[in-house]
Parts: C-alpha cells; sequence; structure tokens
C-alpha cells in the first residue's frame, strides 16, 4: 500500500483529478476548473494530505498539468 497513480479527465464542466491506490483501489477524485499545473497539483496535494503517511510513489503521464510533480513530492515529504 502507498503507491498511488494520477490521472486527468476532462469533462463537460471542468476536468476531474483521479488518485488510485494501487493495491487496496481506494479512488480520490476532485474537481478543479483547468488542468494548469498549479491547480492540479494544489488539489492532488489536497487529497493526498490525510494519506500522506503511506504515500510512497505517484506514477504520472506525461502530460504538462504534472509538471509541478516536484512541489507535490517536497509538500508530501
Amino acid at each position: 500500500i502507498g503507491h498511488w497513480e494520477g490521472d486527468t479527465v476532462y469533462g463537460q464542466d471542468g476536468y476531474l483529478v483521479t488518485l488510485v491506490e494501487r493495491v487496496s483501489k481506494l479512488l480520490l477524485t476532485r474537481r478543479v476548473p483547468n488542468k494548469s499545473k498549479k491547480t492540479v497539483g494544489r488539489a492532488i496535494k489536497q487529497m493526498l494530505k490525510p494519506y500522506q503517511a503511506i504515500c510512497k510513489t505517484i506514477t504520472f503521464d506525461n502530460g504538462g498539468e504534472f509538471a509541478g510533480h516536484q512541489s507535490i513530492a517536497q509538500k508530501l515529504g
């Protein structure tokens, strides 16, 4: 437990940021108005804050919205 996969999903009224823990299949989602790296990074930090102790790795695709991965890693330790 502790290995996550992140993605964004485009919808009619904006985007969903999704995080799935690979073993337990725990799904976290947050609706965001755009997929800028600042907005997506903030959403990820807020979603993972309660799970910070068990967050070991996060795998993202190469989308520009995940370009702020260093700040996420720094915030979550």
